[in-house]
């Protein structure tokens, strides 16, 4: 697929069946699948649905639920302000650096999961093959 660069401001966004994605969004419902390549997600507020990536994804969000599922790289959210995370079926490492609240809930991961800093909502932890690093609380 090609690579795609999109920028929404508002409404909701339905994006499928691309190569590598860049998406800047600033409101709405996002829905992302069949992404080809690497993904890159900066979201303002609204729910956030991710399946079915063949690179990386990475993420900032900073209100709005977080659905991901079905990648066959890594996954990095760098800053989730507020809503719950669910993270399942990632084929390498999860690294989660920052959330403010809401739970996170991770399952199916094919390498390690590291959550550097977890403000309130507590995380819960399915099937994950390597190591699971948590902050102390």
């Amino acid at each position: 697929g090609i690579a795609v660069d999109v920028d929404d401001s508002s409404g909701e966004a339905e994006i499928r069946r691309v190569g590598a994605l860049r998406v800047r969004d600033s409101s709405g419902e996002l829905a992302i699948e069949d992404v080809g390549g690497d993904l890159d997600v900066t979201d303002s507020s609204g729910g956030v649905s991710i399946a079915r990536v063949a690179g990386d994804v990475r993420l900032t969000d900073s209100s709005g639920e977080v659905r991901i599922r079905e990648v066959r790289r890594g996954v990095v959210i760098d800053d989730d302000g507020s809503g719950e995370i669910v993270i399942q079926d990632v084929a390498r490492d999860v690294l989660v650096r920052e959330d403010g609240s809401g739970g996170i809930r991770v399952d199916g991961i094919g390498g390690s999961l590291t959550v550097r800093d977890d403000g309130s909502g507590g995380v819960r932890v399915g099937r994950v093959a390597g190591e699971v690093r948590l902050p102390r609380k």
